[in-house]
């Protein structure tokens, strides 16, 4: 048995579909493969019924370190969470110098968190971030 023969046997050739053109009479056979079909992973995010999604942007000031910066970012946390939202996820951005001075201030700390809520919890949300001595600025604002 030759070795041209082998392979020929060994793999599924189809022919090119004819047609009317002198191209597709002339065109190479094609060897057909299959793929697996592989499932997207399925992520779940959690949400209030009847809710949006927002992003709220927290710039905190930069005396905070370590474990005491943890503990702010779970004081925000538990702000978030009586207003009644589901968090997507928090972000910690880091240190970051300011394009100006706030307050006595040239640095932030900046956390970002997404969440899921009613527009009513907003007010609620904004009102507690104000009253926060740790809190310099923040921004809220809604994904699509």
């Amino acid at each position: 048995m030759s070795e041209s023969s082998a392979t020929a046997s060994s793999t599924q050739a189809v022919p090119a579909q004819a047609s009317g053109d002198a191209l597709a009479s002339s065109a190479p056979s094609i060897e057909r493969t299959e793929t697996p079909q592989v499932a997207a992973p399925v992520v779940v995010v959690p949400s209030v019924p009847g809710g949006r999604r927002y992003s709220t942007l927290v710039m905190i000031v930069p005396q905070f370190e370590g474990e005491t910066l943890e503990g702010v970012t779970k004081d925000l946390r538990a702000v978030l969470e009586a207003a009644g939202v589901a968090i997507i996820s928090a972000d910690s951005m880091g240190r970051r110098v300011l394009a100006y001075k706030i307050g006595k201030f040239t640095e932030g700390i900046y956390v970002n968190f997404v969440y899921s809520a009613l527009p009513s919890a907003i007010a609620l949300i904004e009102r507690d971030l104000r009253h926060k001595e740790t809190i310099m600025r923040f921004l809220t604002t809604v994904e699509q």
